[in-house]
């Protein structure tokens, strides 16, 4: 069997030069989603090429191609013609999405080797030969708000997974800070994997929600595109992943590990730089330009959020509080040079009821603080129907069954509703005519 992918390539490049190339490219494909392997030479130590072959033997001889491109159980040079090559690409992307992703990061003692061939794949293509224009496109269709980037990347952050951070006792807390032309944003993650690196380098192509036993909350990476409407270039340090993004091209490069990301081997929690757009010769006047952008976003920031120390607005605060709704992050610091930002949250319970209380400290970590809210949490599980379920994740299941057949726990949400009952600044508490 592994030779039977290598026997329909040799038939697919005498009949047709664009299909032989799709096969080569999902073959890429299989490779980046089976692991590594090493070349089967005694004692070598460089990575098999062949690595991809047995999936890709897997998917030519799965339900959906055999039965819609196979004649008479082979598939022929005739067939290999009559392949439409979208059509082709959907059904190998659904495959993909029913195998899942890997239990553990086969990658993990090789990401180089990894961004690597990630840069290859993404460099061959496809039949999307204008990948980073659709990527901008779509980051400033959705980007209505110039600072969505910020909440997307929140969100992000409140998706992943926390348990090391846990396990070592370590808040689960996020830090942006502002510098010239760029923020540095950080948050003890358990780490990318390489499913995540594959999805926030394309747009829909692959990540069809893998269905996982977990809540399905939405397309990982599609969100934090909305970064490139600002920025020109994103780096990105998590565990042993090192590499940089650019608007203008979206194939993954390598760079050199950040000193002192490390915190505990080689778990280091996720970092970014974002860069800023800028397209300014002078350097003099390109250094005022970075600082007076940096304090502009950070102010912008501050309104959105809430206002700073003198002028702060409670009504702000129930509307756009970044920590409000989430289910993991508990602090998010928010600093430009001396100025800082520091918002935390703690759910309590009293008396089977659920109290969950934010506080704004500015220019300070501790101590009373300047503002507060309490509020009373209700959180109610809702269990959408198939209807209701499909008009938001139409590409998750492909069948009413399929649906019915899933656990509970992956079509459950949680609702939340908050309802104030104090509001303190100063550690006074406000009046309803004050708020």
């Amino acid at each position: 069997m592994m030779s039977e992918y290598k026997e329909i390539l040799k038939k697919a490049e005498e009949a047709d030069a664009r299909i032989a190339n799709t096969l080569k490219w999902l073959l890429k494909r299989c490779a980046l989603e089976t692991g590594p392997k090493l070349d089967e030479a005694e004692g070598s130590t460089k990575l098999s090429d062949d690595n991809g072959l047995e999936m890709m033997n897997e998917f030519l001889h799965s339900a959906a191609v055999r039965d819609k491109y196979f004649s008479g159980g082979v598939l022929d040079s005739e067939s290999l013609r009559g392949i439409e090559q979208n059509e082709f690409q959907e059904k190998f992307f659904s495959f993909l999405s029913q195998r899942g992703e890997m239990e553990t990061d086969p990658w993990i003692q090789y990401p180089k080797e990894f961004i690597n061939k990630l840069a290859v794949y993404r460099n061959c293509g496809g039949t999307d030969e204008n990948q980073s224009k659709r990527l901008m496109d779509f980051s400033k269709k959705i980007n209505n708000d110039p600072l969505r980037y910020v909440y997307e990347i929140i969100q992000n952050a409140d998706d992943c997974e926390y348990k090391k951070a846990e396990e070592r006792n370590i808040a689960r807390s996020m830090k942006l800070e502002f510098d010239a032309g760029e923020i540095w944003v950080s948050y003890p993650e358990d780490g990318m994997t390489y499913s995540d690196i594959i999805a926030i380098t394309t747009i829909g192509e692959s990540n069809k929600l893998k269905k996982k036993r977990r809540r399905i909350i939405g397309e990982k990476g599609m969100g934090f595109k909305t970064i490139f409407s600002v920025c020109d270039f994103v780096e990105i340090h998590s565990g042993p992943y090192h590499f940089k993004l650019t608007q203008d091209n979206f194939e993954p490069k390598w760079i050199e590990e950040k000193n002192g990301t490390a915190q505990d081997g080689d778990w280091s929690g996720t970092e970014l730089r974002l860069h800023f757009n800028q397209n300014i010769e002078n350097h003099d006047v390109e250094n005022q330009k970075k600082a007076d952008e940096k304090n502009k976003v950070y102010e912008q920031l501050l309104k959105k959020y809430g206002g700073t120390k003198d002028s702060v607005s409670v009504q702000n605060i129930f509307k756009n509080c970044p920590i409000m709704f989430t289910n993991k992050i508990d602090e998010l610091c928010i600093s430009c040079g001396e100025e800082k930002l520091v918002m935390k949250r703690r759910v309590k319970e009293d008396n089977d009821t659920k109290i969950e209380e934010i506080s704004y400290r500015f220019n300070k970590d501790d101590g009373e603080p300047d503002l507060s809210l309490k509020c009373i949490r209700i959180e109610k599980l809702v269990k959408f129907d198939y209807e209701k379920y499909k008009s938001h994740y139409k590409e998750v299941f492909e069948s009413e069954a399929d649906y019915n057949n899933e656990e509970d726990e992956v079509k459950t949400y949680p609702v939340i509703v908050l309802i104030p009952v104090e509001v303190r600044q100063d550690g006074k508490p406000l009046s309803v005519s004050e708020i």
